[in-house]
């Protein structure tokens, strides 16, 4: 049976302009700095994590109900293929939250997947993401991390999406996902003062 674990916090990168008191920003780069990396767009869904046995949100005592019926139906279909140990971690894109999507093809997309105590490298995402005909979240740059690709993204067009997330391309420990991983999040992202489930809206789907 899958091991529930609750997924991490991403920590901010420095220059995020969505940071809250609440929020953690990465203590230092040291951990991403001249690493190969992949920078992916941060959708605006609900934390989503898929076992063989068990499908949770953040919090692994969430059970979801109308909130997951379309990524339980999907999971249903292949749940079979995850290892026992293999968690596949991604968004939950059934609801508009403060971003409305069109046309998505699917109502999950991965963005990382653990064993145990190891987050996958980035080409285990993409083999899982194959194996499963689950789309990943889209990738907006992959190589180097250093002082050119911070400038790259500091200065990178968002075009109204919510921002994105940096991780090491190579598989690390469970327990440096906080060097290892950091989001960008736009300034004034959440634009309602309600939360999204009190006005359940459906975002819009190729099928």
């Amino acid at each position: 049976m899958t091991t529930l674990v609750k997924f991490p916090r991403t920590s901010h990168l420095p220059w995020s302009e969505g940071c809250t008191s609440d929020d953690k920003i990465i203590p230092n780069l040291d951990g991403l700095m001249n690493q190969n990396v992949v920078v992916t767009e941060k959708y605006d869904g609900e934390n989503c994590t898929l076992g063989r046995d068990q499908i949770y949100a953040r919090s692994t005592s969430s059970n979801g109900g109308i909130l997951r019926e379309r990524v339980k139906a999907l999971w249903s279909g292949i749940r079979y293929l995850i290892p026992e140990h293999v968690r596949i971690c991604g968004e939950n894109m059934q609801w508009e939250h403060s971003i409305r999507y069109e046309n998505l093809e699917s109502p999950f997309y991965i963005f990382s997947a653990f064993d145990e105590h190891y987050c996958l490298g980035w080409d285990s995402v993409v083999y899982y993401s194959t194996l499963l005909q689950i789309p990943t979240v889209p990738v907006i740059f992959e190589g180097k991390f250093d002082n050119g690709t911070i400038e790259l993204l500091k200065n990178l067009n968002l075009n109204g999406r919510e921002g994105y997330v940096v991780r090491k391309r190579e598989t690390f420990k469970y327990v440096d996902y906080s060097t290892s991983v950091a989001k960008f999040v736009r300034k004034d992202h959440i634009q309602t003062d309600q939360h999204w489930t009190k006005h359940l809206k459906e975002n819009g789907f190729k099928n």
